[in-house]
């Protein structure tokens, strides 16, 4: 997505009434070029970075692009002042529900995802598993943030609603674990590492184990 960001803002500084009339328009052509692979490939690639990349137009009633939904993964679903390492903050309580669903029902489906074509290199089959992986991590912050908002209004969520949002929050972090060290040392890893299981402990935790 960094990639996408940074051909986006050079695009803006050359022509920029061009890339804000038609946005998905850009998307298309930075796909083609930077993937490769034939219309079928490019069109799904660049509907799914689409609906990832403004995602976060949906999840509250004021929209703000600072990567909201990445601290509502790892924001206890009860109390955000319990948060690891003093985290303050107090996202999920700013969140619109239906919007979160909406999220869910767009990215919740890994079939919107392309499969690498044969032939595609390396450092792009990697970008493609990362945009799987991000599309993934957005769907659970928004389950986190249906059901934190239910906990904070009062009202029930089933041990078996956490204990999924659990199993889910171990299958991510092994997921991002492994893409993590794809490209990156294993030293930040490591305090994202913290912060996912701290969630997981407590989902567990309201579940009743």
């Amino acid at each position: 997505m960094s990639l996408h960001g940074f051909a986006h803002g050079a695009a803006q500084s050359w022509n920029g009434a061009a890339v804000t009339t038609d946005e998905p328009a850009f998307t298309r052509t930075f796909c083609h070029h930077a993937f490769g692979g034939d219309n079928a490939f490019t069109n799904k690639l660049s509907a799914a970075m689409f609906q990832l990349g403004n995602s976060y137009l949906l999840c509250r009633d004021k929209p703000v692009c600072n990567g909201e939904l990445y601290w509502v993964l790892i924001e206890p679903l009860r109390d955000h002042r319990k948060a690891l390492d003093g985290f303050a903050g107090d996202r999920i309580g700013t969140l619109h529900a239906p919007g979160l669903r909406q999220i869910i029902e767009h990215l919740g489906d890994a079939s919107i995802w392309p499969t690498p074509f044969a032939g595609m290199d390396a450092f792009e089959r990697t970008a493609i598993r990362e945009f799987v992986v991000a599309s993934e991590m957005e769907t659970l912050a928004c389950r986190r943030g249906v059901a934190g908002l239910s906990l904070r209004a009062g009202q029930a969520v089933s041990p078996r609603d956490l204990r999924a949002l659990a199993a889910e929050t171990a299958r991510i972090t092994r997921r991002f674990s492994d893409l993590w060290l794809t490209r990156n040392k294993p030293s930040r890893l490591r305090d994202n590492i913290k912060r996912f299981r701290a969630v997981e402990t407590e989902a567990k935790t309201l579940a009743g184990k």
